[in-house]
This record gives structure tokens, sequence and C-alpha cells, in this order.
């Protein structure tokens, strides 16, 4: 079997992990026929694979696809949405796998885990490429190889699964799809003037609606608003619509929104609206609900518009929501909910309510004045809660509130921070700490944060670049033996940091590194040399003097001439 590979990795790793689920010597067996089986019906399946020598490998790739289940095979072709070299979020992609209705799962077990697991399958079976580790080293982001997404596109093309409309390139590609095609994705470039589907009596088929922009691209508010008002009037069996990126000047969600009452999917993330009608209240079927506009104080009525959707699993709203609508949430047994971000409260208390929600994963709060005053303690305790973010901008962060969730793998504070209470180690499964804004940095405060058990990674971000009480009581001091498992620092914008020590034994596992704008700094550490774990190393708008320290024949090259890989960008000569 493997001679047949012709020696691409590609066919290598399929066919292996293929092979991988099979446990008999019968079942390889029955994989060695039908290799036989392909390759005595022919190599070639025509010009949508590229490439001169890459039709041989097809039969392996197509026997890959047809050895999956049903569900999978479904996982799979609803890859072909996405444009080619596209980097896959796995948060989104399990989302509208759910949505879809592609994931079912037994009582014990939650859907978004089943959905992850088979993508774990898909990865296993090397049909799809992870991109990305997140910090509990689950699979952030993913994308196809290019033969298989060719194959994708094929077999995709061939049951009708999806029509990609692709305005950046040839008209040809924009031919009308035929009325059993139930998903429409869109290409979107700086040259399209009109991105709608055509007005055509077989659109009422159509269920999902997906579009793609390119980073920072604006489209108009004229057109977005003729756009999404067709789409509302046309499209009324909507289950999915993804309207993200969509740059312009700001423009209103139409009332007509309303009338997708079928609609479980809605996302108008990174887009230009201002305003959501109170008919999206009648959207009783969602699952997912993404407001995080560019406008950050996106008015939503002052009712609950939020009370029936009883199916809601993962809601994110706007940046700053007045405190009184956080309860709209809860004016039913929102039993279901997953994901809740950007919840503003006043005190701790506010979040009675949250511990109720025993499904409840990920949790985005933003702590408004006097959060921290009124109460210094709180008896809630979020056992299942994942993932927690709270942001207490210009203020003092809540520590009680972090303090709450014993259980959390990821913790984000934005805020300024005063102490660093030693019950922080008792987030004994905390990997991942993210720091923005947080004030004086002193070295008590990282004796307490190298002692967390779990931590991988830890970024020290501070975007108040000129707050003049932002300063370093001495040098940033990492001890022997401290930050056992840290395996990513990132130290951004502290303009404020003179000087750093590593201590020969800390970090004995960090792996990537990176310093970006601490213009006060004049030298990364003595003992990175000591660390051989070290492979990456980024240096991001630094000095001239600092970076050219680091190039070879530099005065600090010894201490990184061991590293693999070395980004040096030098900010200016000045």
């Amino acid at each position: 079997m493997l001679q047949h590979c012709k020696g691409l990795p590609l066919a290598i790793t399929v066919l292996a992990g293929l092979l991988a689920r099979k446990d008999t010597v019968d079942e390889w067996n029955a994989v060695h026929k039908n290799v036989y089986a392909y390759i005595r019906r022919g190599t070639d399946l025509g010009p949508n694979y590229k490439g001169e020598g890459y039709e041989g490998v097809s039969w392996i790739l197509e026997l890959s696809y047809d050895n999956l289940s049903y569900h999978l095979k479904l996982c799979f072709l609803y890859l072909a949405h996405f444009p080619e070299d596209y980097e896959i979020h796995v948060s989104t992609l399990t989302k509208l796998w759910m949505t879809e209705g592609f994931i079912s799962s037994a009582s014990a077990e939650v859907m978004e885990d089943v959905s992850y697991m088979c993508l774990s399958e898909l990865v296993g079976r090397c049909m799809v490429q992870v991109g990305k580790h997140g910090s509990s080293k689950k699979i952030k982001t993913c994308h196809l190889h290019d033969l298989m997404r060719d194959l994708c596109m094929l077999k995709a093309k061939e049951g009708n699964f999806v029509h990609i409309i692709n305005y950046s390139v040839a008209t040809e590609t924009k031919e009308i799809p035929n009325s059993k095609v139930r998903s429409l994705a869109f290409y979107l470039d700086e040259t399209v003037g009109a991105c709608c589907p055509r007005r055509d009596e077989r659109d009422g088929h159509v269920r999902s609606l997906l579009y793609f922009v390119p980073k920072f691209w604006n489209l108009g508010s004229k057109v977005t608003k003729n756009l999404l008002r067709s789409l509302l009037k046309n499209f009324t069996l909507l289950r999915v619509l993804k309207f993200e990126g969509m740059h312009g000047r700001e423009f209103k969600l139409p009332n007509e929104v309303g009338n997708l009452v079928h609609l479980k999917f809605l996302s108008v993330k990174d887009s230009d609206i201002q305003a959501v009608p109170s008919s999206i209240a009648n959207l009783v079927c969602l699952q997912t609900l993404d407001l995080r506009s560019l406008y950050w104080d996106l008015k939503i009525p002052n009712r609950n518009v939020f009370s029936k959707m009883e199916k809601l699993r993962h809601i994110y709203l706007p940046k700053y929501q007045s405190a009184r609508e956080k309860r709209l949430l809860f004016a039913t047994e929102a039993v279901n909910l997953h994901t809740i971000v950007n919840i503003c409260i006043q005190a701790s208390s506010d979040l009675d309510d949250f511990v109720k929600l025993t499904n409840l994963r990920k949790l985005g709060v933003i702590a408004l004045d006097g959060v921290e005053k009124k109460e210094k303690g709180t008896n809630i305790i979020f056992k299942h809660l994942h993932s927690l973010s709270v942001d207490s901008v210009f203020k003092v962060v809540p520590w009680n509130i972090a303090l709450s969730c014993p259980n959390i793998y990821k913790l984000r504070l934005h805020g300024e921070i005063t102490e660093l209470p030693k019950d922080l180690l008792r987030l004994t499964n905390l990997t991942k700490l993210t720091l923005i804004d947080f004030g004086d940095l002193k070295d008590d405060h990282i004796k307490v944060l190298e002692k967390l058990p779990s931590l991988r990674m830890l970024f020290l971000h501070m975007r108040r670049k000129f707050h003049l009480g932002i300063t370093f009581g001495g040098p940033l001091v990492c001890s022997k033996g401290g930050f056992p498992l840290l395996e990513f620092l990132s130290l951004s914008d502290l303009m404020h940091l003179k000087e750093w020590k590593v201590e020969k034994g800390a970090m004995p596992s960090l792996c990537r590194l990176h310093i970006c704008n601490c213009q006060k700094l004049e030298a990364v550490p003595d003992g990175l040399q000591y660390i051989s774990t070290l492979r990456e190393l980024t240096i991001g708008w630094m000095h001239f003097e600092f970076c050219s320290r680091l190039r070879e024949g530099g005065e600090d090259f010894y201490k990184i001439q061991h590293v693999q890989s070395v980004i040096i960008i030098v900010r200016d000569k000045c």
C-alpha cells in the first residue's frame, strides 16, 4: 500500500490515519483490497486535482473520505465553505456544525465536546491540519491541505452541498447555483459592487449564507444596507447568517431580521452595525448570537429581547452594555448557555444568577465603578467555568470574582493590580493568564505568578503606554525554579521596564518568547542562555541598539545563539 503513495507525504499520512483506526488483520486486508479497487477504476479524477503527479494520490484521499461515517462526511464537506489557505477558528467551526445539525450527543455528553471530538477525528485521520494550539493544548485553528481541499470541493460539488460565489476571481465562478444547493458562501473583495444572491424564486431553498471579506475591507453603508434588506426579505428559511467584517459607515440591523424565525446562528462580529431592532426577539431558535460590533455601545432595545431564546448556547454582547441589560438573559431558564461575553456588573452579587447556569464554560465580565469597594468577598463559586475575562478599565481589578472560579484554565484581567493575592495559587488548573494595563509591576507580583503550578502561557501587556502612574520598583526577576511549565511569554508595551533578570534554572520549559515595544529595556536577560528549550524569539519595535546587540557578533548574541528561530523587527535608528 505504501508503494502506491508515490512518496507524497500527504498520501502517506492520510493512509496512516486511515489504518490507525483498523485494529484487526481483516480490517487491514479490507483497506488493502479497496486500495487496489481504487487503482483499477483509474487514478485521474480530472482537472480538480492540481499539479503534475498529484493525480496518482487522489485514490488514497478518496478512500479516506469514503471510510468516514455519515456525520463525519458532513463535517468534512462543510470545510468547503472556507476560502483557500483560510485559517479556520475551531470555536466557530464547531458552532456551525452544531447549528447545521451534524452533531448529536447522548444526554451525558456536551454537544460542544462531541463537536470537538469530530474535529479531532478528522485531524487524526490526517484529513484536516492543525494550525495553532491553545493554552490547554486543544486545537485553536485548523486548515486544509491544498490537495485535501480539492477533494473536499469536488465532493461538495458532486453532492450539491455548497455553492461558492467568488467575486475575487473570474466571472465563470459566479454561475447560478442549482435548486438543490442549501448553502452559499461568498468571497468578496474590494472591487465588488453588489454581493447579494440573485433574486430568484429558487432562492427560498437556501439555509445558510456565509460571507468572507478581506481584512479592513470597506463595503460602504449603502451597499451594506441594501444587501442586508435583500437577504432578510428573500431568505426567510435561513438557519445560518455569518455577516462578519462588513465595514463602511455605521448602519442598523434592519427590522426584517425578525422574519428569520428559523435562524440558529447569527454573527455580525466586527461589522459597523450600531443598533439592533426589537424584532430580534422573534429569533427563538438561536443557538449562537454574536453582536460584537465595531461599535462598543451598540444599542439593544430595553426589553426582554432574549427572554424567549431558550435554545441559546453562546451569546456575545456589545462591549459596553448597561448593567440592567444583563438580566435580560435570565427572564427564562437559559440552562443551555455555555458562553456569555461582555456582561456589565456593579457588584459581585450581580453574578448570583450566573451560578445557576451549570453548563456555563466561558464568562466575560465588565466591572463598573466601585465593584472592588462594595464587596471584598463573595460566597458564589463557579465550579464549571473554564474561561473568565474581567475588564475593569482604569479601575482596580476585583480579585474576588477571579478567585470564585477554582477550576478555570484561562484568566484575562484588564485593569489595575495593586496586589496579587496568594489565594491565586489555588487556581491549580490555570494554564493561560493575560494581564492588561495592570499598573505597577512589583517583584512580589512575579513571586506569586512564578509559583502557579500549571501556567503555560503568560501575557503582560500595557495599552495605556503613557500613563504617568506606571512604574517598576526595580528589576523584574524570574527566580530559579520559577514558572516550571511556562512555554510562552509575551512582554508588550512595558514602557517603563528597564531591567529584567532571569536566574539560571528559571522557566525551564520556555519555548517561545516575544518582546515588543519595551522601549526602556536595555538588554535581554543573561539567563536566556541556560534555557535550552527556547526555540523561538521575536523582537518587535525595539530600538536599533537593542536589536544590534542580539545579532551575530553583537555583545548579547551568546545569550540567544542556541535559539532556532530569531525574528527581529527594528523600530527605527533614532
